[in-house]
């Protein structure tokens, strides 16, 4: 899968173009077993990358918290000056009610600030796990877990359960501070491990409880004290 698009920063969501430039993106996607009945049937793994020419403020990132979304590193006078690239190596597996996820991502940008550019390289990963309780088959597909049965309290029914939990860190590049790119108090690195619960009634209600810790540079009673959040979501989508 190949597309051209107009290239947002890490972590963004744009809907409109803020500059002349395009990325070139991509993704390869491959799953060896699929053919077969084993229980690798449904691995997988993946490569994903962009690659364009970037330009001004507007294409560099700024990097929140994923649930309180909270400022933790943003750049400071300085703008993005020559050929960002991205790249992705993923992959995913699912055996009966078990799902696992994990991703490293690299990207790499040239950086100007007054006279000096350097190129500034920002690294993240994560995996993830997943155990559906009630049984139900475990998936990667846009509707998700189906409940054997909607929930229906006057029957007996409950719906289905799943419990996930999550391990995700980002490292900022050294030269971001060392060339004084970074805003005052932004932190090196973050890392954060999540255990939550999906409570799936029906095939278009979800309920969501999520429980979060957040570490800067690997101090949690430092200047940046640790974060946790517990955020509960409802999901309705059909």
């Amino acid at each position: 899968m190949v597309g051209i698009m107009n290239g947002v920063a890490d972590g963004a969501r744009a809907d409109l173009d803020t500059n002349d430039s395009k990325d070139v993106s991509g993704r390869l996607l491959v799953r060896p077993f699929h053919k077969t009945a084993t229980p690798l049937k449904d691995f997988g793994l993946a490569m994903a990358g962009s690659r364009g020419w970037q330009s001004g403020v507007a294409a560099l990132p700024s990097f929140r918290t994923p649930s309180l979304q909270q400022f933790y590193f943003s750049y400071n006078g300085a703008t993005a000056e020559g050929l960002r690239m991205r790249y992705s190596p993923q992959f995913f597996y699912y055996y009966k009610a078990f799902g696992a996820f994990g991703e490293y991502v690299r990207t790499e940008t040239p950086i100007r600030k007054t006279a000096v550019t350097t190129d500034v390289a920002h690294e993240a990963w994560q995996v993830a796990a997943s155990y559906v309780l009630t049984g139900e088959a475990a998936t990667d597909a846009p509707a998700g877990v189906r409940p054997r049965a909607n929930f229906d309290f006057g029957n007996g029914h409950l719906g289905a359960f799943q419990v996930a939990a999550r391990y995700h860190t980002l490292k900022i590049n050294d030269r971001a501070f060392e060339f004084n790119l970074a805003t005052a108090g932004s932190s090196r690195k973050a890392e954060a491990w999540t255990a939550g619960l999906n409570w799936i009634l029906t095939g278009n209600l979800k309920y969501t409880f999520n429980f979060e810790r957040t570490v800067f540079d690997r101090n949690a009673n430092g200047a940046r004290k640790a974060e946790k959040a517990f955020v509960f979501r409802t999901q309705v989508y059909f």
